[in-house]
């Protein structure tokens, strides 16, 4: 009988493992997809007296003093009541912010789970959704446009999002990606490198250079380039630090 259960045992925490495992793999989302800076300095005078409108800063003081706090960072979606409402995401997840809410925008929503959850969050879904097609309609360009593919000056794409009628290198290669995620979605440009999104397009480098967003992350990006080395690169890292000297941000969100 021991040996029995024993057995059982084993198995089962060796498919917990698993399915722990494959979160941690296809995690994107964290605290940050479902904060809402504007929300949180309106709804406590104390910190929008400090912070202001600083969406950056009021991020910062959520994560690590207002969670803490019992403060609500979102008007659709509370991740300190969705913590607290299920003992079982605490015992996976612990004080693992990010968790909560990469398990209600991919998992929990599908569960029927609704503490801390209020009308509107389904957006929150949706948002999350679209970022991941969007991810996956770029890296389908992929196989036209290979790894190390000459691309320099010489090429020009006619791009769909208005603002401008095309590009040559750098920022074509960026509109040719832009189309493939967003077809003929309208394009407007803004300055907050902390408002980055996966598919924009940032201008950088003292205005020198174009890349497209592949990856958010909460220290850097990830990129895809025409014109580096006068060829196609995917995957380069530039730090949040780099992208505060940015020129402009191209979004179609």
């Amino acid at each position: 009988m021991k040996n029995w259960k024993w057995k059982v045992l084993s198995m089962l925490a060796a498919a917990a493992a698993v399915l722990m495992i494959g979160r941690l793999d296809v995690s994107a989302a964290g605290v940050r997809d479902v904060f809402d800076a504007e929300y949180y300095a309106n709804s406590y005078a104390d910190l929008k007296a400090v912070y202001g409108t600083d969406a950056e800063a009021l991020f910062q003081h959520y994560i690590t003093s207002g969670i803490k706090e019992g403060r609500s960072g979102s008007p659709v979606f509370d991740i300190v009541e969705y913590r607290n409402g299920y003992a079982d995401l605490q015992a996976i997840f612990g004080d693992n912010w990010d968790a909560y809410a990469d398990h209600y925008l991919t998992v929990g929503k599908a569960e029927g789970r609704t503490i801390g959850v209020k009308s509107g969050a389904e957006q929150l879904n949706s948002n999350t959704q679209a970022a991941g097609g969007i991810y996956d309609a770029m890296i389908a360009q992929k196989a036209k446009f290979p790894e190390g593919m000459h691309w320099d000056n010489g090429n020009f794409y006619a791009w769909h999002g208005g603002i401008y009628s095309g590009g040559y290198g750098c920022a074509g290669f960026a509109f040719a990606l832009s189309d493939a995620a967003f077809g003929n979605a309208p394009a407007r440009m803004h300055y907050d490198p902390n408002a980055i999104k996966v598919g924009d397009i940032v201008r950088m480098n003292n205005d020198t250079h174009s890349v497209i967003v592949l990856e958010v992350n909460s220290d850097h990006v990830v990129v895809a380039e025409g014109n580096y080395n006068s060829s196609v690169h995917w995957g380069r890292k530039i730090s949040k630090a780099e992208l505060a000297g940015l020129t402009n941000v191209i979004t179609r969100y």
